[in-house]
C-alpha cells in the first residue's frame, strides 16, 4: 500500500507530518511524530516550539530524534500554538501549560505509545517544558529542560531591573518575529516589507537598541504584531503579569525526575539553577544538574571534544554527547534502566583549570564565600589606575568617581547573553579595550600565590551615589593572566531604584549614599597561580542592557537624558566588596 505524502519511512523510522492535536478549547496543534517502524508500543519524548518543528537541530541543546527513535523511542515534535502549522494565537508563555498537558494526555493515548512519556527542550522549548510539569498531567514520567528559566523577569527579561535589551530585541525580530509574520492577515508585499525590516532591526542591534524611546520601533506595525515585546518592556517590576507565569512558586508541583542542563555562559543559567535548588527543596523528585563551559547554543560538534566560550579556549573533555546524556536518562526513568555507573546529582565544568567536578549539591558542600575588599587612592579609573582588591579592608576610607554618559556607554564585550551572536558574540574576551575608558573602575587583587577555585553564586556590594534621580551600577569579574589579558569571568547590573527589590520602586535622594547588591550570576573558574582576580565597575553594558537615561524616565518612553556623576565609596564605614564563592 502507497504512503501518504504526510508519511514516510527511513532507516527504521516512521514519520508523520503535521498530526493533528486537538486541545481542550477545541484548537488544534500540529506535530510532525518519529516513531520506531513494525515496533511494540514505546515511550515517547515530547518537544514543543514556537521555532518552527522542522528546525529540531536548531534548538540550543538538541536531540536528535532519529537516534532517539533508533534507542526504541517515538518523538513528538509540536508547533505550540499560533506558530507555524499549529492554529489558535501566539503569546509567549502563557498557554504553555495547558496546551503541554492537553498534548502529554493525547501522546500517552496513541497506540504506539507505552503509556510513559517524557518532555524535553531547550530555552523556549524548556519553558514549554517546565510549564507542562507544574500543571501535572498524569502520563509524564521525567524531565530533561536545559537553558531554562525559572522566572521570566529575573535573569531573563530583566536583570537587577534593567532589561536584557539586546537579548529582547534579538529575540523578538530574529528568533519570533519572523514566524509570526506569516500568520498576520496582511498582503504579501506587506509581508516582504516587515520581514525587510525585522531583518535590518537585528542587523544593527546597537543602533535599534539606541533608538529611543523604544516604543517608537513599533510604529506603523499590523495590529496585534509582537505584543509580548511591548508588554516585556513595559513591565519593568515583578508584577502580577510576570509572577502568573513564574515556575518559581510550584516547585511542589513538580512531580516527575529532572535532569537540569545549561551552560555557564548561558542567559538563563541563573533560572536553571534556580530551579534545582527550588525543586530540590521541596524534595520530592530525583534530580541532576549538569553546568558546562558552553553558551546558550552549544557547539554541534559534541563528539570532537572540545568548546570555545568566545576566547578562552575550554580544553579536550569540554563537550559532551548531549543526545547520550538525555537518552540515558529517560532510559533510566521511562524504561526502567540503569544507567551503567552511579551518576553524581552534580556535575560542574570548571572553567580555567578545563577539568570536571563532582559534587552531591549546589553549590558544592567544600564551598564557602570570601570577601575580596576595594581599594584606591582615588583613582580606580581605567586598567592604569589604582584600584586594588584585596581580602584585607583597606585601612583607610576612599572613593572614585566616574561620569556616565548613557550617549557614551560602555559596550558589551562577551557575557552571558543571547544577542545576535554576528554582532555581539557570547562568552569570554580579553576585556582590556573597555577597561582603557575613564568610566570604568579597576580594581585588581596581587598575583596570586596559590590557584584559587570558585563554584557558586557571585555578588558585588557596593556603597555608592550619584547625581542623577536614578541609575545603575555593574560590576564585572575578570580573570588577569599573567601578560595581561583580562577574561570576564561573569558580571551583573543592578538599579538604584529598584535596590530594595524588583516589585517596589524606592524613590533615590541625588547624593545620597546608598547600599547596592549586584548579583553577578554564578560560574565555575579557577584562577590560576600567578593570576590576579580583577572587579570592573561602572554604570553601563550596551546594548546588552538598556542604559539609564539618569532623569527617572525610562529610554522606552523618552529620548531625554543627562549624564550623571557617580561615586563608589570603599573602605570603613564602607566596606565595599565582591564575594566570591571559593572552594576550599
Amino acid at each position: 500500500m502507497a504512503l501518504s505524502p504526510d508519511l514516510a519511512v527511513g532507516h527504521g523510522t516512521v514519520v508523520e507530518r503535521d498530526v493533528p492535536i486537538p486541545m481542550r478549547d477545541g484548537v488544534v496543534l500540529r506535530a510532525d511524530v518519529y516513531r520506531p517502524a513494525a515496533s511494540p508500543p514505546v515511550p515517547v519524548l515530547l518537544e514543543r516550539t514556537p521555532y518552527g518543528k522542522n528546525n529540531y537541530l536548531t534548538s540550543g541543546m538538541p536531540l536528535d530524534p532519529l537516534r532517539a527513535s533508533a534507542r526504541g523511542y517515538a518523538v513528538v515534535i509540536q508547533d505550540v500554538r499560533g506558530r507555524f502549522a499549529s492554529d489558535g494565537e501566539f503569546y509567549s508563555f502563557v498557554n504553555e501549560g495547558a496546551d503541554g498537558y492537553d498534548t502529554v494526555e493525547w501522546c500517552a493515548a496513541q497506540p504506539w505509545c507505552d503509556g510513559n512519556v517524557g518532555m524535553y527542550g531547550s530555552s523556549y522549548m524548556g519553558a514549554t517544558t517546565w510549564q507542562a510539569t507544574v500543571a501535572r498531567p498524569p502520563h509524564l514520567k521525567a524531565i530533561a529542560p536545559s537553558q531554562a528559566s525559572s522566572d521570566y523577569f529575573e535573569a531573563r527579561s530583566y536583570r537587577g531591573g534593567v532589561p536584557e535589551l539586546g537579548s529582547l530585541l534579538s529575540t523578538a525580530f530574529l528568533a519570533l518575529g519572523p514566524g509570526s509574520v506569516g500568520k498576520l492577515p496582511i498582503p504579501p508585499g506587506e509581508r516582504r516589507a516587515l520581514l525587510k525590516q525585522l531583518r535590518a532591526l537585528v542587523g544593527d542591534v546597537d543602533r535599534t537598541a539606541a533608538t529611543w524611546p523604544l516604543k517608537s520601533l513599533a510604529d506603523g506595525w499590523p495590529d496585534g504584531f509582537l505584543p509580548y515585546l511591548m508588554d516585556w518592556l513595559t513591565h519593568r517590576t515583578y508584577d502580577e503579569y510576570w509572577k502568573a507565569i513564574s515556575l518559581e512558586s510550584r516547585y511542589a508541583d513538580v512531580e516527575v525526575p529532572v535532569l537540569h542542563l545549561t551552560s555557564w555562559f548561558d542567559s538563563f543559567l541563573d533560572g536553571t539553577l534556580r530551579n534545582f535548588t527550588g525543586t530540590g527543596r521541596a524534595g520530592r523528585v530525583p534530580q541532576r544538574l549538569i553546568v558546562g563551559p558552553w553558551t546558550h547554543h552549544v557547539p554541534m560538534a559534541a563528539l570532537l571534544g572540545s568548546a570555545r566560550v568566545g576566547d578562552l579556549d575550554c580544553g579536550l573533555g569540554s563537550m559532551l554527547d548531549f543526545d547520550a546524556v538525555q537518552l540515558s536518562w529517560f532510559d533510566r526513568w521511562l524504561k526502567g534502566i540503569e544507567e551503567p555507573r552511579t551518576q553524581p546529582p552534580v556535575r560542574l565544568f570548571v572553567m580555567g583549570a578545563n577539568r570536571w567536578r563532582d559534587a552531591d549539591q549546589w553549590p558544592p558542600a567544600e564551598v564557602a564565600p570570601v570577601r575580596w575588599y576595594l581599594g584606591s587612592a582615588g583613582h580606580a579609573n581605567t586598567l592604569s589606575g589604582d584600584g586594588t582588591l584585596s581580602t584585607e579592608p583597606p585601612a583607610t576610607a576612599g572613593r572614585d568617581r566616574f561620569a556616565y554618559d548613557p550617549r557614551s556607554p560602555v559596550p558589551t564585550k562577551g557575557g552571558a547573553h543571547v544577542i545576535i551572536p554576528t554582532a555581539h558574540p557570547p562568552g569570554s574576551f580579553d576585556q582590556r579595550a573597555v577597561e582603557a575608558r575613564e568610566d570604568v573602575l579597576v580594581y585588581t587583587s596581587a598575583e596570586l600565590a596559590q590557584p584559587v577555585e570558585l563554584a557558586g553564586w557571585v555578588s558585588a556590594t557596593l556603597y555608592v551615589a550619584s547625581s542623577g534621580l536614578d541609575t545603575d551600577f555593574t560590576a564585572k569579574l575578570v580573570d588577569v593572566h599573567p601578560d595581561g589579558t583580562a577574561m570576564n569571568v561573569c558580571d551583573g547590573i543592578q538599579r538604584l531604584s529598584l535596590r530594595g527589590g524588583p516589585e517596589t520602586v524606592t524613590a533615590y535622594e541625588p547624593g545620597s549614599r546608598s547600599e547596592l547588591t549586584i548579583s553577578m550570576s554564578a560560574t565555575g573558574y579557577e584562577f590560576g597561580r600567578g593570576h590576579r582576580i580583577r572587579l570592573e565597575v561602572s554604570s553601563s553594558n550596551f546594548p546588552r542592557f538598556e542604559p539609564n537615561l539618569n532623569t527617572g524616565r525610562t529610554a522606552f518612553d523618552s529620548d531625554v537624558s543627562v549624564p550623571a556623576e557617580q561615586t563608589v565609596f570603599h573602605g570603613a564605614p564602607c566596606p565595599s566588596h565582591v564575594e566570591l564563592p571559593v572552594v576550599h
